[in-house]
């Protein structure tokens, strides 16, 4: 099911509603689903929408449980309407993983300190627990 939302649409359908943005197309590079008892839904793309990859997740979810077809899911997509798709999976466990810039935003010289630089990449995050 989930290679239906690859590529470039308008995901309004899986955005909250109430939100502000206006630029709603956007494209989906690649999405991956691991495990069975905890699911891991990995998704590259462009950018995210206001709850979009919770929204993507909880119609993945509803498509596993057959409560939506697969079937149904290129109309979802093209219906451009929030209540179609599925629920909003809760916060808990979303994770932003890592996020790409095209270098020529920024270019080579845009941290001039080579030691600081280094310093970045050695840090570690802090426990979350």
């Amino acid at each position: 099911a989930s290679e239906y939302f690859l590529g470039t649409h308008d995901f309004s359908s899986f955005m909250d509603q109430g939100s502000p943005t206006k630029r709603l197309v956007r494209t989906l590079h690649d999405i991956r689903i691991d495990g069975f008892q905890e699911l891991v839904i990995a998704m590259t793309a462009d950018g995210f929408l206001y709850h979009m990859a919770r929204i993507i997740a909880g119609t993945l979810v509803y498509i596993g449980q057959g409560k939506i077809s697969v079937h149904e899911l290129a109309s979802i997509i093209e219906a451009r309407d929030r209540v179609c798709a599925g629920p909003t999976m809760p916060a808990e466990g979303l994770v932003l993983e890592r996020v790409y810039f095209a270098a020529e935003l920024f270019g080579d010289d845009c941290w001039p300190y080579e030691d600081e630089r280094r310093e970045v990449k050695k840090a570690s995050l802090p426990s979350m627990e």
